[in-house]
């Protein structure tokens, strides 16, 4: 089981190097600087939307993979969160998973500035709000909005010891 607080920390830590990466992205249609092929992402089940960060970030694409991360992540919080009865062995353990082996490396480079993980957040957010998905509609999904909001706030206020705690292990701040 992943411990909760390491990953909220490794989390935090990595949407704040996702905003800097973000801001990199070029304008759209849309014209709100999302990433190509947000409405057709909409559509997908949220475990290939966190998928597509994992092919991105090996390509040096990490504000993109950032921002799929944490959007196929607010998705799959919001699933789970609607259906609480799933076998822990499905849904959840892929979840966990992706978590896990995606979430880490996209999380380590998108702490790497905090400031532009923070406008990734926001983007993701419009996102959601611009291409929801009806299934999601409820409480749950409102909560698990309102603990993402929370994140970026929280990755803002804390920005400089993020930086200093990087720096301290090694890694880098852009």
């Amino acid at each position: 089981m992943v411990d909760r607080r390491s990953w909220l920390r490794a989390g935090a830590l990595s949407i704040v190097a996702l905003w800097t990466s973000l801001l990199a992205f070029p304008a759209t249609a849309q014209g709100i600087g999302l990433p190509d092929g947000a409405e057709a992402a909409a559509r997908l089940p949220p475990g290939d939307v966190m998928a597509k960060a994992q092919a991105l970030l090996e390509v040096g694409r990490g504000d993109e993979a950032a921002f799929w991360f944490y959007a196929g992540q607010l998705r799959y919080r919001s699933y789970l969160a609607a259906h609480r009865d799933l076998d822990p062995t499905g849904h959840p353990a892929l979840f966990a998973a992706l978590i896990e082996t995606i979430g880490r490396p996209v999380n380590e480079y998108a702490f790497g500035d905090v400031t532009k993980l923070a406008s990734t957040i926001s983007m993701v957010l419009e996102w959601d709000r611009r291409y929801p998905d009806p299934s999601l509609a409820g409480a749950g999904h409102e909560k698990t909005r309102n603990g993402l909001e929370g994140l970026r706030e929280q990755i803002m206020a804390q920005a400089d010891s993020i930086r200093r705690e990087r720096q301290q292990r090694g890694l880098p701040n852009r």
